[in-house]
């Protein structure tokens, strides 16, 4: 049955296909010289191939005498001919690295900002309500701040979730991420 259907569509492309090319094509004049020049070059194409010595296979030797290659033209050295000697010694390579450099002089990230007044109270807080990993650094273009933490969620879940706040001071960021931190954990917001 699903040959039937295949048949079915593909004679169907077919017939309608040949309808458009007549209705939208060239007109047959036009197609018969398209097909005639098409003919024409595929034949002169073919008449050339046949005419043309054939390709020396790679390391033929009668390469050079059928005047495919001229070897000091291409700067390589005639067959049987012993390859030049460098006269000149190679410069001495560097030695590799005996270690690795320290991670500080590695990192490239700005400082983290030096905590404002009342910064304290408020990680307290945090650590009592179990937020952990505190980070405050400057943000973008140093004009803010970026203060992230992980808290759990009451009751020893083991559910954590990760806080951040951005805002123009670092006191206003901690607060910021407090602020969270208890709508969360009084649920409130999940």
């Amino acid at each position: 049955m699903q040959a039937f259907w295949r048949l079915t569509i593909m004679l169907g492309t077919l017939t309608v296909g040949g309808m458009a090319a007549y209705v939208y094509g060239p007109p047959p004049e036009r197609v018969i010289e398209l097909a005639d020049q098409l003919y024409t070059r595929a034949r002169q194409a073919l008449d050339e191939q046949r005419e043309r010595p054939p390709r020396p296979a790679f390391g033929d030797e009668t390469l050079a005498s059928r005047g495919g290659l001229s070897f000091p033209a291409a700067g390589l050295p005639a067959p049987g001919v012993a390859a030049p000697v460098i006269s000149q010694p190679l410069p001495p390579s560097s030695p590799p690295p005996t270690a690795w450099p320290a991670p500080a002089a590695v990192a490239t990230s700005p400082a983290p900002s030096t905590p404002g007044p009342g910064i304290d109270p408020m990680t307290d807080e945090l650590r009592r309500l179990g937020a952990t990993d505190f980070q405050l650094k400057p943000w973008g273009d140093g004009r803010l701040h970026r203060f992230c933490c992980t808290a759990e969620l009451a009751g020893g879940s083991g559910i954590r979730r990760h806080f951040q706040a951005i805002q123009p001071t670092p006191s206003q960021a901690v607060a910021a991420a407090l602020a969270e931190v208890r709508r969360w954990r009084s649920g409130s917001t999940l």
